[in-house]
């Protein structure tokens, strides 16, 4: 009698879906223009602010990772990105506040 062969079970740990997608540089879908300060796929934060439509901003993860306390403005608006140790970021209007590391 012949042994039957089993499929492996499906691989559902955090990140299996895309592994092979972002192990490479290559892209999904075409893009209208692309930007070489950062690498395809980089991961950014990105601020869009209602107020000022045509003023946004994309800075990389590992550059906010380096400096924990970014204060950057958009259009009118001074804002500060705090990146804790977990790497997330939050993004705060600073009004009258200064922020040091």
């Amino acid at each position: 009698m012949e042994k039957s062969k089993t499929t492996p079970p499906p691989d559902y740990s955090e990140g299996a879906a895309y592994r092979s997608y972002f192990s490479t540089d290559e892209l999904i879908f075409s893009v209208p223009a692309r930007d070489v300060r950062l690498k395809n796929k980089d991961e950014v934060l990105a601020i869009r602010l209602i107020d000022f439509p045509d003023q946004q901003l994309a800075t990389s993860a590992d550059h906010l990772n380096e400096h924990r306390v970014y204060a950057i403005r958009v259009g009118l608006m001074d804002l500060v990105v705090l990146t804790d140790t977990s790497v997330a970021n939050r993004v705060y209007k600073t009004g009258d506040w200064q922020f040091a590391a």
